[in-house]
């Protein structure tokens, strides 16, 4: 017999994720790039690149990403990937054409703007998060950060913190991003260190700034319903999902959210999300997984 317990179990499973970083242009590996593994928005893992542009990620749980990849004199790239896709992945990052340097090589804006000895401390900062030592990560941020204020650094220095436990400087770290910079995950993950000490009102305020500053962005709204799953209001969390779903969005996991929510309350609904999901990421690592999924939903 099919039961909701058999689909949800379904619905959830680990896998590694390993992928390399290339020059569009001249197809040399990239190395120390910024690679960031989000799900449903927000930020779950960070690694950076090695000497041959590799990077990867382990134990991943079955789900839907998105992948972020940031390099100094690069445009930063988002890609949208799933477990069910097989092999590693190849990301290619286009140079940036900001600000051309006397003998015509291409310097970003945000590269000019910092000081080089500032640029140095944050590449050591990458090395040493990379190695997993966010203890040494730290002092180099904020060595940097004393020369020149950059979003993504103190990005980097409240997922440091957030990871050593101290939540205080994450928190104050993730609002002098937010000073900076408009990007919705740097707020999610604001959002996330409140939700981790139980502070959901601050959590919701911060995705509520995140959906007035872009609200067109589909993730924001997701962020929130996120929030409000993680407190038991799925009345409320189905509704900033469809908010959610109703702008432009990149996570198909949206879905699989929905369907989870619906196994409680809307049994009925549940195929119509994974048809959703499925027709958004026809072929994502989940996709099979989640075929299996909606038959079993069909037979009941």
């Amino acid at each position: 017999m099919i039961t909701n317990l058999t689909i949800f179990a379904m619905l959830m499973q680990v896998v590694s994720l390993e992928g390399r970083v290339r020059d569009a242009q001249t197809g040399k590996p990239l190395q120390l790039v910024r690679i960031q593994l989000l799900s449903r928005g927000t930020p779950t893992n960070l690694e950076y690149t090695d000497v041959e542009g590799r990077f990867r990620f382990a134990n991943v749980v079955h789900g839907s990403y998105t992948i972020s990849a940031v390099s100094a004199g690069y445009e930063a790239k988002n890609i949208e990937w799933d477990v069910t896709i097989r092999g590693p992945l190849e990301i290619e990052l286009t140079r940036t054409a900001d600000r051309a340097g006397p003998s015509g090589s291409v310097v970003s804006i945000r590269d000019y703007l910092i000081p080089g000895s500032a640029r140095k401390e944050f590449e050591r900062a990458r090395k040493e998060i990379k190695r997993q030592d966010c203890s040494k990560a730290v002092g180099h941020l904020e060595n940097g950060l004393r020369l020149a204020s950059d979003s993504s650094a103190l990005n980097d220095l409240g997922n440091c913190y957030r990871l050593l436990g101290d939540f205080e400087r994450a928190e104050a770290s993730f609002k002098r991003a937010m000073e900076l910079s408009d990007s919705v995950y740097i707020a999610l993950n604001l959002a996330e260190t409140y939700t981790a000490q139980r502070r959901f009102t601050e959590a919701e305020t911060v995705l509520a700034l995140a959906i007035q500053r872009k609200p067109d962005n589909g993730d924001a709204y997701f962020g929130l319903a996120v929030a409000y799953v993680s407190q038991g209001r799925f009345q409320e969390a189905e509704a900033a999902a469809l908010q959610a779903d109703s702008r432009p969005h990149r996570i198909a996991d949206l879905h699989l959210i929905l369907a989870k929510m619906y196994l409680r309350t809307k049994p009925d609904k549940v195929a119509d999300q994974l048809e959703l999901y499925l027709k958004e990421a026809p072929n994502s690592a989940e996709s099979d997984r989640v075929r299996k999924a909606l038959e079993a939903a069909k037979r009941k």
